[in-house]
């Protein structure tokens, strides 16, 4: 079935329940051009129209220097943070997966970041001097560089924007979290992503009621539109709420493997809010 019409009909790969393997089951993915129009804020997900001043999306020097000032302001006027950081970005192509594998389009049900991720940023963020390395955007301009580790509230924003034609081997998918029963989310380690030593937990999930599970994508993104979802969030983690979007690449059956490959850029932006 084509990407332009209603539904598509797929596999996602979920964990199995109670195992260490995923398989693959049956889903729909739904075209959520032709649904109302919902917020991230709500449904965990949402596209926007943005285009960037970035000329060349080959060019990682332009990236870092102009495109990431863009997402900072982005994310404080949408999240209304007093600070927001942004310290590197992720394209997956066939030339970055060739480098290292876990560049390669995920295909695998998850969302980033489990709740113990909340200790790894307050420890890289504990003294003033880790600052150097991020760009950073505040709310009220200061020449001082704030404390983050103080922050009383994190929520991370991803950006995630096609590169190349606008029909792909390897869209990607978004859930709605209501959807999903919490007790279907397995913490899982990472370690040594793609080659950089860090490690963190995220989150797997079972295929457990896949058939209720209500996934969405956006077909035929342009260079000038960017979703925006959700991945992690302690105010609603002190509230039992899904701060988790589950997302995954998904095979087009209307395009073949490679031609054309997914080109694509993702960017995660850490807002930090402080008490009055």
């Amino acid at each position: 079935m084509a990407l332009d019409t209603n539904v598509v009909h797929t596999d996602l790969n979920y964990l199995i329940p109670d195992g260490f393997e995923s398989a693959p089951n049956s889903v729909t993915v739904r075209d959520a051009r032709r649904m109302p129009r919902e917020s991230w804020q709500t449904l965990g997900f949402e596209l926007f129209h943005f285009p960037s001043v970035v000329k060349s999306w080959d060019d990682d020097n332009a990236i870092a220097q102009l495109h990431y000032k863009e997402l900072v302001e982005f994310a404080i006027e949408q999240t209304g943070a007093d600070v927001a950081t942004i310290s590197g970005h992720i394209k997956r192509n066939p030339s970055e997966s060739a480098k290292h594998e876990d560049l390669a389009p995920i295909t695998f049900v998850h969302s980033d970041f489990a709740p113990s991720y909340r200790q790894a940023i307050f420890d890289r963020h504990a003294e003033p001097d880790s600052l150097p390395d991020l760009v950073v955007g505040k709310k009220e301009a200061s020449s001082e560089h704030p404390n983050l580790s103080q922050a009383s509230r994190i929520l991370i924003l991803q950006f995630w924007r096609n590169l190349g034609p606008k029909k792909m081997d390897l869209p990607i998918a978004f859930c709605n979290p209501a959807s999903i029963d919490t007790g279907s989310l397995r913490f899982l380690p990472v370690e040594d992503y793609a080659g950089s030593g860090t490690f963190f937990e995220t989150i797997g999930i079972e295929s457990n009621n896949v058939e209720n599970h209500d996934w969405r994508y956006f077909p035929e993104m342009t260079q000038d539109e960017m979703v925006v979802f959700r991945t992690f969030d302690t105010a609603r983690q002190e509230q039992d709420l899904p701060d988790w979007t589950p997302h995954s690449a998904f095979r087009d059956p209307a395009v073949a493997l490679g031609a054309p490959a997914r080109s694509s850029i993702e960017c995660r932006v850490h807002c930090f809010f402080f008490d009055e």
